[in-house]
């Protein structure tokens, strides 16, 4: 628990000095992290998150800032207000 007030310290800071787009990377997925009322004050200072478990099996070096295909790289303002994940299309993998 300790983390996550130190977590939430951190975000809140850079909420404060105006720095933009700021993204988090989490092995959980959004739809987890939503149900979770500590997890979604934080999403509430993040922009873009990656989701999901890095699996070695689909690593890929074509896929920007993520490191394998399961993961989803998400617009969290937009996921928050329809209370499901939407990924940002320039990052979809077809």
């Amino acid at each position: 628990m300790l983390q996550s007030i130190e977590f939430m310290q951190n975000v809140k800071s850079l909420k404060d000095v105006n720095i933009e787009n700021k993204r988090l990377s989490s092995d959980k997925q959004f739809e987890e992290l939503l149900n979770k009322p500590d997890c979604l004050n934080f999403l509430n200072y993040v922009d873009v998150l990656v989701d999901g478990k890095f699996d070695n099996n689909l690593k890929s070096y074509s896929t920007k800032y993520r490191g394998s295909k399961n993961q989803r790289i998400i617009n969290v303002k937009s996921s928050l207000k329809k209370k499901k994940a939407v990924c940002l299309r320039e990052y979809i993998i077809k």
